[in-house]
Parts: C-alpha cells; structure tokens; sequence
C-alpha cells in the first residue's frame, strides 16, 4: 500500500493547471493522479472521469467535487493510506507531507470543519433539511472542499456510501463522515491562512512553504521551470502579492 496519493482535480487544459499539476510531481514522491471532469480537452494522461461512470456526475461540478473523488476511487489500480485531494488552482510551494505533517495520521483532516451548534450562519447548512432525516443530526462540514485529506478507511466509507443529490459537498462529505463515527480534524490556523474558498480571503504572499487555494492565474511560465524546481520557488517567494484570477480559468 502506497504512503499517499495526491487526487488532483481539473475541468480544462490550461498553463495554470499544468504549472500546479508540475509543482506537484516535483515536489512529491508520492503520485499525482490527474482526473479530469469536463467536456473538452484534458491535462496529459489524466483520468475521464465522465467516461467511467457518466450517470454519477450529473450535478453541477462545483458543489459535486466528492462525486468527482468518489468516481475515481471506485475505479482505481491501487490503495494508499491517505488522500490528498487538490483542485486545479491549488498552488503548492511545500510537500504535502510538510504541510500536513500536524494531521498526516488523522482520518480527515480540513482547512475547516463546521458544525451547526457552533457555526449556524454558514451557508450550506441552509441544505440540512435536504439531507435524509438519518443524517441530519450528523450535519457537519469541512470547507473548502480542495486540500482536504482522507484516510483510506474514511474514503473507503464516503465511496460506499449515497450521496445524497443537491447537497453541497462540503456539507455531504462532512455530514456522511461525521455520522460514521470519523474524528473531524481542523488544519492548524497557521495552515488554513492559505486555504480558502474564496480569493479574497487568502492569504496572498508566497513567502511561506504551503498550498495557497484559490490561484487561477499562472505565476510563473514555462522558462520559470527550466531552471528546476528550487530557482521556481525561489520566484515564487520573492513575490509579494498573487493574483487570483485571470479570464479563461474560471
């Protein structure tokens, strides 16, 4: 069994996928599995998710990650004993060993985890009542859904179980996970800093070793990385601020 696999999600063929994608393999030596959910053209030798179980990615992608996840672990070649799942504008400038390190032995481990009693005004637990009456007294969730790290138990649980339909991810996943008795760890604050739902809310200099989520515009080239990867993050540290978007990578 392998020590960990890195899941790494993405919907189109972009310089910035295959930079993140790039910084990924370089940095780990664990794989990098590439799974593709769209229509048009993918990374090189990534997974179609659509053309393994096409009935089960029906709903709008971007609430419907886990599904996403689910699909390729019900199909995969090989075990690990953890999962890191990563989306396409997730910029790592660490390991995901490094990063982490203070959860690598928890069964889930997220940027946050949410629970009503303590967090009542986060959105999507507007959607409790869509989940089945069973679960909803389990009503967790763990935002945002990139970066979050799963043992192969936990997976192996979300991947049996029934998602249940128009429920935001981060609310099923922590729901479903929560209800089967996993401990629901949170990232140190140090970690979560850089990983957020939204742009603005992240913490823009690259000066620290991490995994900085969301960042969709490309902050090297190509030329960046002929120089191997300690010069690319020597570039990368020395920029003070990161763009967080770029038409064409939404």
């Amino acid at each position: 069994m392998l020590d960990c696999c890195i899941v790494f999600l993405h919907h189109q063929n972009t310089w910035t996928a295959e930079l993140h994608r790039r910084l990924l393999q370089e940095l780990n030596p664990y794989p990098v599995v590439s799974v593709y959910r769209g229509a048009g053209r993918s990374l090189s030798g990534a997974i179609q998710l659509c053309r393994l179980a096409p009935e089960r990615l029906t709903e709008d992608a971007w609430a419907s990650a886990d599904a996403a996840l689910v699909v390729w672990f019900r199909n995969r070649g090989f075990n690990a004993h953890r999962y890191v799942f990563l989306e396409w504008d997730a910029l790592a400038t660490a390991p995901v060993s490094d990063y982490y390190h203070e959860v690598w032995d928890c069964d889930v481990a997220a940027t946050n985890v949410l629970k009503p009693d303590t967090d009542a005004s986060w959105h999507w637990f507007n959607q409790i009542d869509k989940l089945p009456p069973e679960l909803r007294g389990d009503a967790a969730g763990l935002m945002p859904f990139n970066g979050l790290l799963l043992s192969h138990r936990a997976l192996t649980a979300l991947a049996e179980a029934t998602l249940p339909l128009n429920v935001n991810c981060e609310l099923r996943t922590g729901t479903i996970l929560n209800a089967h008795g996993f401990l629901l760890s949170q990232m140190p604050d140090h970690r979560r800093a850089t990983n957020s739902w939204h742009p603005d809310l992240r913490r823009c200099s690259f000066g620290e070793p991490g995994i900085y989520h969301p960042v969709k515009e490309s902050v090297l080239t190509s030329d960046d990385l002929a120089g191997g990867i300690s010069a690319a993050l020597g570039r990368l540290k020395a920029m003070p601020v990161a763009s967080s978007s770029r038409k064409g990578d939404s």
